[in-house]
């Protein structure tokens, strides 16, 4: 009868070389491709989306930035003709600092129509 420690083991290099296999890199294991360097994975998320013209929900609004924001109101939805920051006690408009009474759904990154005015 095989020993157990022989069993875990063999259970043990079975499943390196299954994990080798599948492209997983293996930790304590000697390979040709270095295991994938992650520590970039956390900040990919803190990167606005590539097409910045597609809505966010409102939930993820940062609060640096002029926002363009989405309202429903009893004509459906529009987007606001102002820009707009986020602040910790709802929105204001970025120009004059003035509240803004609204429940926006979902935001943008603000794109003033020439950069030059």
């Amino acid at each position: 009868m095989a020993d157990i420690a022989d069993l875990g083991g063999l259970a043990a290099a079975n499943s390196t070389g299954d994990r080798r296999s599948e492209g997983i890199p293996v930790a304590g294991t000697r390979d040709d491709n270095p295991p994938l360097d992650l520590t970039c994975v956390k900040d990919a998320l803190a990167i606005p989306p590539k097409n910045e013209f597609m809505w966010q929900p409102i939930s993820t609004a940062p609060f640096d930035r002029d926002l363009e924001l989405a309202v429903v109101d009893k004509d459906g939805p529009h987007a606001l003709v102002f820009p707009c920051r986020r602040v910790l006690t709802g929105w204001i408009k970025s120009a004059t600092k003035d509240r803004v009474d609204i429940s926006p759904t979902h935001w943008r990154i603000w794109e003033q129509a020439d950069k030059n005015a």
